[in-house]
């Protein structure tokens, strides 16, 4: 990495911290690295928003289920009689001649 893009990362980062008040989580590369964090939401919904934990919890499985996983979208190609393969968005598919 050249000193130029180094200086750049910089006042990146430091703007997402001063100004839009991001928190650095660090280096995921050896932990799960989704775009949601499942324990971040909870803590989120139920502490800063208020929201009941069993309600939070709830929403959090029905996002899992609206977002489709990517071995999920590679599998629609050969879903056959209804089979949902493992991934329950499929169940409301048809197979397709």
């Amino acid at each position: 990495m050249s000193d130029s893009e180094r200086i750049v990362q910089s006042r990146v980062l430091t703007y997402f911290r001063g100004n839009l008040a991001y928190r650095e989580i660090g280096n995921l590369k050896e932990q799960e690295n989704r775009n949601i964090r499942e324990a971040d939401l909870l803590h989120f919904l139920t502490v800063k928003k208020s929201y009941d934990k069993k309600l939070a919890r709830k929403a959090i499985t029905l996002r899992k289920l609206a977002v489709p996983r990517a071995s999920c979208i590679r599998r629609t190609r050969t879903f056959i009689n209804g089979s949902n393969m493992g991934c329950p968005w499929q169940r409301t598919l048809t197979a397709s001649p």
